[in-house]
């Protein structure tokens, strides 16, 4: 059974980075079946495919185009905060390895992360296409860093508009707590950041204390022109238009914990370990990734209900759930 579930884990994290290299690199034409249609996150798409290198070594090709192509749209900053959700024993050295690539495309920032990690590994060579577009929706994140800058400001529009897109709303307000936990800046960078876009009228602040924060999504979605490439036809029928805001999905912490979990099955599968502290483990896992994967419509379980060794196994029930949804919220 963990084998069994190790292997689905393997298949459904490898799957979805597939899916959103295609999105980043097809040019906004919609390929094969379960085409994504929400946010790409692309430090989270970074980190979670060196995590699994091991597992589909193709993944270091796409990644060494993207080298060539992204690395100025990538946060450094982000990087470092966000990959300790995944298992440092998974990544393997990947960050370093990207790291010491991106130095020589993207110049000096990138080397507070090199490290001491060897960089000598082998590949295919990059592969992908020679320009980059950004045509596709899910990439309106990237697509607002090339426009405003690699920072906070643009990751908080991006998630303004994702996350009402999510809720199917035109609009939602949220706190600077939420935001700095959904895109990863500290909670003081992105106080400044959303007090100057106030300032400049990009974001409207509530009387509320303290204040919250939001955007209009459609306006957004016209002027970034964010036609559905699911439904190519009604936007160039006249006076017809459709469009597509891609929703958020807190999709690096979901991955993050997927590849957790991962970790958290081949530690059960040592014959060594007490179940007791397995669903300990489990009960550590649940707490740090419980509020994203409830802020994706996921229902978690109580852990005051299943005392001792038996929330190992309604967490297993849990990991199975989430895998099963990931093609949902795509």
């Amino acid at each position: 059974m963990s084998a069994s579930l190790a292997s689905r884990l393997d298949d459904v994290v490898t799957d979805l980075c597939w899916r959103q290299w295609r999105a980043v690199q097809d040019g906004g034409v919609p390929l094969g079946e379960n085409p994504v249609r929400s946010m790409i996150d692309p430090e989270g798409l970074l980190l979670a495919s060196l995590a699994m290198r091991a597992h589909e070594r193709r993944l270091s090709d796409v990644l060494c185009w993207w080298v060539a192509h992204g690395a100025k749209l990538l946060s450094v900053q982000r990087i470092r905060t966000l990959r300790a959700m995944f298992p440092e024993a998974r990544l393997a050295g990947g960050v370093e390895w990207f790291a010491s690539r991106a130095v020589e495309a993207d110049g000096v920032r990138w080397k507070s992360l090199v490290g001491s990690a060897p960089t000598d590994e082998p590949i295919r060579g990059a592969k992908g296409p020679k320009d980059l577009q950004l045509l596709h929706p899910a990439t309106l994140l990237l697509r607002l860093r090339a426009g405003f800058g690699v920072g906070a400001k643009a990751d908080v529009l991006a998630f303004l508009i994702g996350a009402a897109s999510a809720q199917r709303e035109r609009e939602i307000w949220a706190t600077v707590s939420v935001m700095a936990s959904a895109v990863g800046y500290s909670r003081p960078s992105i106080a400044r950041a959303v007090t100057e876009m106030k300032l400049a009228r990009l974001v409207e602040e509530s009387a509320d204390r303290p204040p919250v924060y939001t955007v209009e999504v459609e306006p957004w979605a016209r002027v970034l022109r964010l036609w559905d490439p699911y439904h190519a036809a009604a936007r160039v029928a006249e006076g017809e238009e459709s469009l597509h805001v891609p929703p958020w999905r807190f999709w690096t912490q979901l991955l993050a914990f997927l590849v957790a979990c991962r970790a958290w099955i081949d530690a059960a599968d040592d014959e060594r370990r007490a179940p007791v502290v397995l669903a300990s483990e489990a009960r550590d896992l649940l707490e740090r990734f419980g509020r994203f994967l409830a802020w994706n419509g996921i229902a978690l379980p109580d852990p005051r209900m299943h005392p001792g060794e038996r929330f190992g196994v309604v967490f297993r029930a849990l990991v199975e759930d989430v895998a099963e949804r990931v093609g949902e919220l795509e």
